[in-house]
């Protein structure tokens, strides 16, 4: 048989005329079941797809216009099955009148049935035989399978075995009714008509309970406020290869997205610096998305629900950056039952636990710790000349409590933090730079509690009211030359309505207000200066401060969205901020549209002005400039999406952005507010989901980054520029519960200024470089293949998976820097790790 997994919900959003008294609503009275799309059946998908269709006087539907797609091919079902739908038309006064409605079609696998072939009938009796999946393909073990006689009695039970299978003998022929139930579940109910002497073979898949109950009568218009949007889901961050399973670093195969220097935790989008990108947990700031290393985030993968690129154009919601979001919204808590898990590699081990309240709310609590502190000592030689004071170590965790106050109105606190520490010694002084010896430690750590009220009022407008608290701390010392101590408290506010106001437009209003003290102890040298090659720290000018600093920072903004004509969005929106650190104003307005050209093509752009304050060290005195201005920078983005094929997506973006008022070095201020940039590239994403159980897609960006400091100066490569960055990922489950994936990289160098020569320093005894032309060169490109296995069963009462992830699988060797011989007459390069396996086991309950 078919499969035919839907559920339907009207929505009703009547034209102005609607609230008037009188009025009936038109009810379906001929439902057309949607043709389940076999590529989204095959991977387990499901989906809602809401539509706005036109019904005449006689209930027919002349329009159907998809106004949420859900793309996979459930659009295009959608549209073909309303089409045919008959209405009882509504009534005004009870006469039949012409309406239009919004309509929710949801696609649901409770009942997906994969009927195998059926052997040639015998007489009499049947059989039904088959075997319980989860949405992955993986069995489950004591499901409850219940058999019933349409209209009839019992008939009785099974539960399925290890391998998920069950079977039923000698059934009389009849059609029979089908209840599949397992702990941690939704039940699944389905019918199945048995000929005589047929044997049917059938499989059936269960999805997972815990997904939070919304409302599906909302009546909104459902707009994309931002340009370019790119998501990551759970499955796709924990099978990209590479990561070990780490959600934030599957944001690096994305487009638009370049490769961090080896061991360095930064988001480098779009050409910008890795300090213009922010990156958010429920809508709030995190100061350390990284640990040290930047081989784990601070963030339990399995919490979070989805992670969304938005590397720029994005929409008034987000300020006081010029750079990109990544956005990590966390999960809700299951609601059904106890789960948990233990989950150990070989550097870290996890622990997650949930627990039901009621049926009302529920609480999470993950936590990891690393244990290199242990490994090391054993493997670290006596007489490397380096020795650990304290070992490196890193531990966080997050802890939700989600709990709906009533039906339209939900309560969510989260309480979340890090701490990573290293210490060590370096016995002898670096050759070129006697200042590079002593004693180094580094220790990073935040604490941050926040809550989020969110409440669903009349007339489809959504209030949401959040608050939040932040501790950080920055400490270190980098031999006898260099100390650093941050520290910060700073409480954010985020308070914002979404509310209709017709049927064709949204209104969203809102504040985003930070303010808190920051505390700072620095000694140190001036920062080096980009465009030159880094002299030895050993005889410069030693500049301490020491402060405590209180900022406020408010904005305000508003944002229009519209649906003027059928498939085409437009938004408009400004902002408002008050940079607390520089004492200025800023407004930046921006727009965007969206056109869906026909079912298969999206084109879509956007323009607007971006704002932020001056980086921390670049106003402290003495070091920086305090009267540095905002930086102010210009997005535009043109692009389409186009579908190819039912298993082929291509996304197209041409992007640039325009960069003033930057801080850039002074020999006189040690910065000043004269530096230029530009950006501009190309971004492409092949995205390709066959019918198998498979996923992959093809992600390539070309671009250049400029800057130019002073006016008269000619514009220079970026430091954090990289021409060519390519990632293809590709994975598919196989038989016998395994996982195949690869992932391979390959990035252009970054740019470097090449040494011209060096002149002898004989008051410190050291050599000191003469620049060439900065940015002239570059360090040779990267390249790494990544593979990753994994094999999953059930045994003992837990779903167990084992997963092997290397890093550089072919052990090729990366330049990551340039080093240089004590008087800079011949240099090398340090490479990154030549390969890096991982093996993990998890249990989960």
């Amino acid at each position: 048989m078919r499969s035919r997994a839907v559920a339907l919900f009207a929505v009703l959003f009547a034209a102005p005329a609607a609230a008037q008294e009188g009025l009936e609503p038109p009810e379906l009275s001929s439902f057309v079941h949607a043709e389940y799309p076999r590529e989204a059946e095959s991977l387990g998908l499901e989906a809602e797809v809401v539509l706005r269709l036109d019904v005449d006087a006689t209930g027919a539907v002349t329009a159907v216009e998809v106004v949420e797609p859900a793309g996979n091919g459930f659009d295009e079902a959608a549209l073909a099955a309303c089409r045919a739908f008959r209405f009882d038309p509504a009534r005004r006064g009870g006469a039949p009148i012409a309406s239009r409605i919004l309509y929710r079609y949801r696609f649901t696998l409770e009942e997906l049935v994969e009927p195998a072939e059926r052997e040639p009938e015998r007489p009499q009796v049947s059989e039904l035989r088959g075997w319980v999946l989860d949405r992955l393909g993986e069995p489950i073990e004591g499901a409850q399978v219940m058999l019933r006689v349409a209209g009839a009695g019992e008939v009785g039970g099974r539960a399925t075995d290890d391998t998920g299978a069950f079977a039923f003998d000698e059934l009389p022929p009849a059609q029979y009714e089908v209840e599949v139930a397992a702990g941690g579940f939704r039940v699944l109910q389905t019918r199945e008509v048995l000929a005589a002497g047929a044997e049917l073979r059938v499989r059936y898949r269960l999805r997972e309970e815990g997904a939070r109950y919304e409302s599906v009568t909302r009546s909104r218009v459902a707009i994309e406020r931002d340009v370019v949007r790119r998501t990551l889901t759970p499955d796709d961050m924990r099978r990209v290869p590479g990561t070990s399973g780490d959600a934030l670093q599957a944001v690096q195969a994305l487009p638009g997205v370049a490769r961090p220097p080896f061991a360095l935790g930064l988001f480098i989008v779009r050409g910008s610096a890795p300090d213009d990108t922010l990156v958010l947990l429920d809508d709030h700031p995190i100061p350390l998305p990284y640990h040290l290393g930047g081989l784990a985030t601070v963030v339990t993968s399995d919490l979070i629900e989805k992670i969304d690129l938005l590397p720029g154009s994005f929409s008034v919601r987000h300020g006081r950056i010029s750079g990109g979001v990544v956005d990590v919204q966390l999960r809700t808590p299951r609601r059904d039952r106890m789960h948990g898990f233990l989950d150990v590699d070989l550097v870290d081990a996890g622990v997650l636990g949930e627990v039901p309240l009621g049926d009302r709310g529920a609480v999470a609590i993950a936590a990891r710790r690393s244990y290199i502190d242990a490994v090391l000592p054993a493997i670290f030689p006596d007489d490397a000349g380096l020795a650990f004071t304290q070992f490196p170590v890193y531990w966080d965790y997050q802890a939700i409590a989600d709990y709906d106050i009533s039906s339209g109105t939900g309560l969510r606190v989260l309480a979340s933090g890090s701490d990573d520490e290293l210490a060590l010694r370096l016995d002898e002084a670096a050759q070129n730079d006697p200042a590079i010896r002593g004693s180094f430690s580094t220790h990073f750590a935040h604490q941050q509690v926040q809550a989020r009220l969110t409440s669903r009022l009349a007339g489809g407008a959504i209030h949401r009211f959040s608050p939040a608290l932040t501790w950080s701390v920055t400490e270190g010392d980098a031999g006898p030359s260099i100390h650093f101590d941050f520290e910060s408290l700073l409480a954010t506010l985020r308070d914002e309505l979404d509310a209709p106001i017709g049927p064709h437009a949204r209104l969203r209003l809102g504040v985003d207000v930070q303010t808190g003290a920051i505390d700072t102890n620095v000694r140190a040298p001036q920062p080096p200066d980009p465009r030159e090659t880094q002299n030895p720290i050993y005889g410069q000018e030693v500049k301490s401060y020491d402060d405590e600093r209180f900022l406020t920072n408010i904005g305000a903004y508003a944002e229009l969205a519209l649906e003027p004509a059928a498939g085409l969005s437009l938004t408009a929106g400004a902002r408002f901020d008050h940079l607390g650190l520089i004492g200025a104003n800023v407004v930046d307005p921006r727009a965007g549209f969206r056109w869906q050209a026909h079912s298969r093509l999206v084109m879509k752009g956007g323009l607007g002005l971006y704002s932020q304050p001056p980086r921390g060290f670049e106003v402290v005195p003495g070091f920086g400039n305090p009267d540095l201005e905002a930086e102010r920078g210009v997005h535009y983005t043109i692009g389409l999406e186009h579908k190819l094929a039912e298993p082929v997506t291509l996304d197209v973006q041409l992007f640039g952005k325009s960069l003033a008022n930057a801080a850039a070095p002074s020999e006189t201020e040690g910065f000043a507010s004269t530096g230029l940039g530009r950006t501009v590239g190309l971004e492409t994403m092949l995205v390709f989901r066959p019918r198998l159980p498979a996923f992959g897609w093809i992600s390539y960006t070309l671009s250049k980054s400029e800057r130019r400091d002073a006016p008269g100066e000619p514009y220079r490569l970026f430091e954090y520029d990289q021409t060519h960055i390519l990632s293809v990922v590709a994975g598919t489950m196989l038989p016998g519960g395994f996982e195949l994936g690869c992932r391979l990289r390959y990035a252009s160098g970054f740019p470097e200024t090449p040494v011209a020569g060096a002149v002898y320093d004989a008051d410190f005894d050291v050599y000191r470089p003469l620049s060439a032309a900065s940015g002239s060169s570059r360090i040779p490109p990267f390249f790494s293949l990544d593979l990753r296995l994994a094999k999953r069963w059930r045994a003992w009462g837990a779903r167990w998976t084992l997963t092997l992830d290397v890093q550089n699988a072919t052990v090729h060797s990366n330049p990551e820097r340039r080093i240089y011989a004590y008087d800079y007459s011949d240099s090398t390069f340090a490479t990154g790790i030549p390969i890096l396996p991982s093996l993990g086991l998890r249990a989960e309950m």
